[in-house]
């Protein structure tokens, strides 16, 4: 077990046996705190600039201010073009804290062009379902 979660590291909280699937599939079982924080804005940035994405719109479980991470972000809304691509915490992702609307399902059917940590799915604007999903996604009402 405990070389199982050195492999996570430094993203510990993100840790899920592997019997579950490891760290890589552990928020189909759990989220909210026992996964995301917003421990990822640090390496959602990082993130950013390798995939040379300037702005996202972002739906986040956090806290914290991107900004003072160094995130050039936008809540997820109708106007994101001037937006490179869409970040979703996973809490989001598979549903918790949406009243039940589940508007973020359609990009579990997308494969991420990247991923901060493993608490936030990251998805290329260019791709057209991905612009589908973040329209499906603000229709049905996205959780402020």
């Amino acid at each position: 077990q405990a070389s199982n979660a050195l492999l996570v590291s430094p993203h510990l909280l993100s840790y899920f046996s592997p019997i579950v699937g490891g760290a890589s599939h552990g928020e189909r079982f759990l989220v909210d705190s026992n996964l995301d924080w917003g421990q990822d804005l640090p390496e959602l940035r990082n993130e950013m600039h390798r995939l040379g994405y300037r702005r996202i719109a972002l739906q986040y479980f956090g806290t914290a201010s991107p900004a003072a991470y160094g995130v050039d972000s936008i809540p997820l809304g109708p106007d994101i073009r001037d937006c490179q691509g869409v970040a979703v915490s996973k809490t989001f992702l598979w549903g918790a804290y949406t009243g039940g609307r589940d508007p973020f399902r359609k990009f579990r059917d997308i494969e991420p062009i990247g991923s901060a940590g493993y608490s936030i799915a990251i998805y290329d604007l260019k791709d057209a379902r991905v612009r589908e999903a973040a329209q499906f996604a603000i229709s049905a009402g996205v959780p402020r």
